[in-house]
């Protein structure tokens, strides 16, 4: 019970709890395995309302990531990263997983 409440005071439960209930943003926090795969599980839940765009949050927010990844260390969960392809600059057709290596600076 105590971890909930830690949970609810964090910045980023805080804000989505604006827009639906602890127990639905508690459980995309469990089962999302990746930010875009969290804003996925979000987006089904939410209906009606105009919901921030999450992943577009994530991507851009240093400080939504790491509340976010707080929240993951409370659940006993590992933070999570950007992957590539979830990186702002490198938007491109979904499901691309083009090897950028050749591009990594020495």
């Amino acid at each position: 019970l105590e971890r909930n409440e830690k949970i609810k005071e964090n910045d980023w439960c805080q804000y989505l709890m604006r827009y639906m209930p602890f127990e639905e943003f508690l459980d995309a926090m469990t089962k999302g395995n990746s930010f875009r795969d969290f804003a996925k599980r979000l987006g089904q839940r939410v209906s009606g309302k105009m919901m921030p765009d999450i992943l577009s949050t994530l991507q851009n927010n240093d400080l939504a990531r790491r509340d976010f990844n707080q929240i993951r260390e409370l659940l006993g969960l590992k933070p999570l990263r950007l992957s590539k392809a979830e990186l702002p600059e490198s938007e491109g057709p979904s499901g691309s997983s083009k090897p950028s290596d050749e591009r990594r600076k020495e």
